[in-house]
Order: structure tokens, then sequence, then C-alpha cells
């Protein structure tokens, strides 16, 4: 059985901005370490996707594709027994297919361009197999191993995690979630007038001070904007935060014992914790 690339595939985090960045704010996009898949041989297939559908589905696309696909080579291995094994929860909002979308994009592909955006075009397009519809972004993440600053349609590749980043832990709440759904409340909130008004006037500056304050590595700022943006969410975006956690939540902001932000969609996954450095 021929060998692979001992590669690990990383799940994505966005650190912040989930919330704002599809109407014009900034985030921070990063690789999670301790989640992700890579390449076995001789796995169990049963929990797998449908790879007879998913590799039709990229014949049909491969000619979209700036990269070119060995769709042979990877029905073969397929038949022969490599699985992508991940630890990443899906439906978590940590990218599980996106993993698996760069795993394929880089073990399978050649040819690569070299723009990031095309790039990220092409993992849009296999990804959305998944979705149905795909920014990209989260393979993109996966494929690179690096994190990225989105700013409006630019993208800047971030060299390194900020020391930061060892205050921060994902907490699973061991809670399903509906990220569709998610999605639409925050859509509903949106469309009202004075919702619209607070995060525009509040709450876009508050993420802007915690992307500032994560690339300045300046954990004094961080600590204040972190309480801002906590506090923030816990009375205007509640309805994205799972009821058991809100106890603890108005806790920690009280004794300024760290703070909690909702990750990814909210309604259940992970929670992100901020513990204030010594």
């Amino acid at each position: 059985m021929e060998q692979k690339e001992d590669r690990f595939f990383p799940g994505k985090l966005i650190l912040f901005g989930e919330h704002t960045v599809v109407y014009g704010g900034q985030a921070i996009a990063l690789p999670t370490p301790q989640y992700g898949g890579r390449w076995i041989a001789g796995g169990n297939q049963t929990h797998q996707t449908d790879f007879f559908a998913f590799i039709d589905y990229l014949r049909i696309k491969k000619d979209e594709l700036k990269a070119v696909l060995d769709l042979d080579r990877l029905q073969w291995d397929i038949d022969s027994g490599w699985i992508f094994e991940s630890n990443i929860p899906g439906g978590a909002g940590l990218g599980s297919s996106g993993a698996f979308t760069a795993a394929i994009y880089h073990t399978y592909g050649s040819n690569y361009p070299q723009e990031i955006v095309e790039l990220k075009a092409d993992l849009a397009l296999i990804e959305s197999y998944f979705h149905g519809q795909s920014s990209g972004l989260d393979p993109l993440i996966s494929y690179i191993n690096e994190g990225i600053l989105l700013q409006g349609d630019q993208i800047k590749l971030l060299d390194n995690q900020a020391d930061l980043m060892d205050h921060f832990t994902l907490i699973n709440t061991q809670m399903p979630r509906d990220g569709k759904f998610m999605i639409q409340q925050y859509a509903t909130h949106w469309a009202q007038a004075a919702f619209r008004q607070q995060i525009e006037t509040n709450y876009l500056p508050m993420v802007d001070a915690c992307i500032n304050a994560y690339l300045a590595d300046d954990a004094v700022a961080m600590n204040t904007a972190m309480f801002d943006l906590s506090y923030f969410q816990l009375v205007h975006l509640n309805f994205l935060i799972p009821s058991v956690y809100i106890r603890n939540w108005e806790e920690r902001l009280m004794f300024t014992s760290g703070y909690f932000k909702i990750c990814g969609a909210g309604g259940g996954g992970f929670l992100l914790r901020y513990d204030l450095p010594d």
C-alpha cells in the first residue's frame, strides 16, 4: 500500500469576528492544533462520507479548478482502505469538512495556483459538496496551517500565533447546535434597527479592539477588550449562549476571573474561555 506524507490537517477557529465579518468587519481565523485529522490506512470506512458520490461530484467539477486533482489515485486509495481520521466534532463550527477538503486537495492535487484567493476558490468548490455553498475559509486555514486576518475581501497571513493564545481555551459544551438556525436568529436580530445600531456603534469597535490587542500581543489591552466583548455578548447576544452557561458567564464577569465568548454560530458546540494572564 502506497505511503502518504504524515501530515496533520487542523480544524479552524474564528477567534474574533464570526458574527461581524459578513457585515464588513474584521476577523481573525486560526488553525486548531488540538483538533484535526490525517490519512491512515486500514481504517473503518463506515462513518466516512459517501466517497462514490463525492468523487462523482469532483469529476463533474474538476475542470472548474485551477489545480489538477488525480481522482483515479484518490479512488484507488479509498478502495485500498485509506481514510481521513479526524477528531474534529462534526457540526461544532471547527471545520471538520474543511480539514477533509484540505487533505484531499493537498494529497491529490498538483499545479496549484499561486494566489491565495484562487486557492480559496478551489477549496470552496470542493467543500461545497458538503454545505451546498462554501466560502473556502475553513479548508484554506487547514491547508495553509496558518492564521489569517480578514479585512473585507483582503486576506493577510499571520506568520505565528500570539503568546496570548495560551490564555484561550476551547470549551466543548457537549450540546448539539444548529448552525443554520443560529445564523438565521442573528440575521433576524440584525434586521432590527436598534440591534443593528448596537452592533455597528459598539460591538464592531469591541471586536476591532480584541483583534488589535491580539496582533500586538498586548495582554493589558486584551483583558479590557475581552471584558467588554464578553459583557456585550451576555447582554445583547445571549440568544446565542447555551442557557446552562449564563450563570458561569455572569460570575466570571463579576469577579474578573476570565471571560467567555461565543465561538462560531453559537447555540452549542464550543465556547471560548479567556483566562487572565498572571
